[in-house]
């Protein structure tokens, strides 16, 4: 007798129309099967960056079967790589009759992209800035970070303040990271910037005074694309901050980390290849940041 041990896993970006696509072909498939499926498939829906993670890992794990995979979402029968949505319907369709009765609706499957990442920017228990990046005169894009304002509130609260310029100035300095520079880059380390002075690391303050305190040390810098504060020594975070190139877990007891970047991948690509001899030998330049919004959504990542 056939068993439901049969494993579906679909893995993805949150935001795109065949990411729920294929969750809801998994779905029903499961649904309609149950001596075949198990009853509950494995759904990941995933932020830009942590699909840009996620495909590098199975890059290395299977090699050869992804190398060359672009689309944005990933389906796994047994462990088994079935290919992207497209791939796997038709698999569904072949295999075990699969009819797909929204097979036409693609205005809803964007609608159900747009209402999962709406809900994922708009939850009230999280802050999202971004960064609107040029090196030299060229726009690179836009990097958008969610901060972890239930871990390190202060330290977020004087980032979301130092991106939206609310806190005005302080002794003629503008409290503002738009138009300030990213001035160190070391490779396979991290990205700096944050001095509102002049852009050479040399200075900077924070909106509660010259500096504040560290609040945690409970994230680590475990990711590419970690945020968290430059410091000169203890509790001396002002507003210069970084973002990490690779896992830097010797910075876990020394900088407070309190954030992630969830967009702008090919943004800290762009950064992260720039001439250095740890100052970049272009301007790669904030030219606007702030708070960020559903509505201010980019798709072009």
């Amino acid at each position: 007798m056939p068993t439901n041990d049969c494993k579906l896993e679909v893995y993805g970006r949150l935001d795109k129309p065949e990411f729920h696509k294929a969750k809801c072909a998994a779905e029903d498939l499961s649904g309609r099967n149950p001596g075949v499926f198990r009853s509950t498939p494995v759904i990941v829906p995933l932020t830009e960056t942590a699909w840009v993670e996620f495909l590098q890992a199975k890059r290395i794990e299977l090699r050869d079967e992804t190398w060359a995979f672009t689309a944005h979402t990933m389906v796994f029968v047994d462990l088994e790589l079935k290919g992207d949505c497209g791939d796997f319907v038709t698999w569904a369709k072949d295999k075990h009759d699969y009819q797909d009765y929204r097979d036409q609706a693609d205005d809803l499957y964007r609608a159900m992209a747009d209402e999962a990442y709406e809900v994922y920017i708009s939850d009230p228990q999280k802050d999202f800035v971004y960064f609107d990046v040029n090196i030299d005169d060229s726009e690179q894009g836009r990097m958008v970070f969610e901060l972890y304002r239930e871990v390190c509130p202060k330290t977020c609260e004087n980032f979301v303040k130092l991106c939206t310029g609310d806190a005005g100035s302080s002794d003629g300095v503008e409290l503002h990271y738009e138009g300030t520079l990213f001035h160190r880059v070391v490779p396979r380390g991290w990205v700096q910037g944050g001095d509102l002075e002049a852009s050479r690391g040399c200075g900077g303050r924070s909106v509660f005074g010259a500096t504040f305190e560290d609040e945690c040390f409970a994230v680590e810098h475990s990711r590419r694309g970690r945020l968290g504060m430059a410091n000169n020594g203890r509790h001396s975070n002002g507003s210069q901050f970084y973002v990490t190139l690779a896992p830097t877990p010797w910075m876990d007891r020394q900088s407070v980390s309190f954030g992630q970047l969830v967009e702008g991948s090919s943004v800290l690509e762009a950064l992260e290849s720039v001439s250095t001899y740890e100052r970049p030998k272009q301007d790669c330049k904030i030219i606007r940041s702030g708070s960020y919004h559903f509505n201010m959504k980019i798709d072009s990542l």
